[in-house]
């Protein structure tokens, strides 16, 4: 009895996401799959709460751009160079929310992941800095709010930048993205990364 090509399409494809998922070599691919998941809500959904609070309740722009002026870093000097300070204040929160929308739907997840962790990378080097200063200053990070951390700015805010760019880094290396948007427009089905490869 001859098998019909949709049937034998769909046999390799089960074989291929048993390989990928229980085959030797292939467990963490597909446990970074699945823990990419949640982590993916929970990192987009953080990012656009704190873009929330920068750009929409009140004086939220202008509270991010004091928070922004007072790590007193030369490159981001309001007086000095206005125009890299202005761009820093409107363009962080709208890349924030882009970002976080693309993880929360997982549209591009890894790229989305990426820019963010690159702002997470930024963010911990202002910090150093303002702790390294002894400047008291305030994050900012979420607007008037400080849910992780005190009000003031010290280490507690860079093991919380690390704690988020660990997330990051475990969406970056899910090649897999489940629950996504990259799956429905048919983004490589495997743990593994391309289509009917266990590698």
């Amino acid at each position: 009895m001859q098998q019909n090509p949709t049937s034998g399409d769909r046999t390799i494809e089960l074989n291929t996401r048993k390989a990928c998922c229980g085959g030797k070599g292939a467990g963490p691919a597909c446990v970074l799959s699945y823990l990419a998941v949640p982590l993916r809500f929970a990192l987009g959904g953080l990012f656009l709460f704190a873009a929330y609070n920068k750009l929409f309740i009140e004086n939220g722009p202008q509270l991010f751009a004091a928070s922004v002026k007072a790590f007193k870093v030369e490159f981001l000097d309001p007086e000095k160079v206005p125009g890299l300070f202005q761009l820093a204040v409107f363009a962080t929160p709208w890349i924030e929310i882009i970002a976080g929308v693309m993880l929360v739907v997982g549209f591009k997840a890894r790229a989305a992941a990426g820019v963010l962790g690159g702002l997470l990378v930024m963010f911990i080097g202002l910090i150093a800095w303002v702790i390294s200063q002894n400047f008291d200053t305030a994050c900012g990070c979420f607007g008037k709010l400080s849910p992780f951390c005190p009000e003031k700015i010290g280490y507690c805010n860079i093991v919380q930048n690390v704690v988020l760019l660990a997330m990051a880094l475990v969406v970056m290396l899910a090649r897999r993205q489940l629950f996504s948007v990259d799956g429905l427009l048919g983004e490589p089905k495997t743990c593994c990364g391309g289509r009917g490869s266990s590698k």
